[in-house]
Order: structure tokens, then sequence, then C-alpha cells
């Protein structure tokens, strides 16, 4: 396995993934509070 090249990709892919991860996380945190306040 080329080791630079995995690595070149992670550090690519790391900042759209984040993003969308705290972007999803956000939108799973409305969701829960929303959930939790119609109960």
């Amino acid at each position: 396995m080329n080791i630079s090249r995995l690595s070149r990709y992670g550090w690519a892919a790391a900042i759209p993934i984040k993003d969308g991860i705290k972007q999803n996380y956000d939108w799973f945190r409305e969701q829960s509070l929303d959930g939790l306040r119609s109960k």
C-alpha cells in the first residue's frame, strides 16, 4: 500500500468529511431536540 498517496487522499477528504460530520451532527442534534420537545 502506498502510504504517501493514501495520506494525501486522506488530507484531501478530511476537510469535506469533517464539515459534513459537523453539519450532520448539528442537524441530528436539532432533530433530537425537536423529538424530545414533541414528546
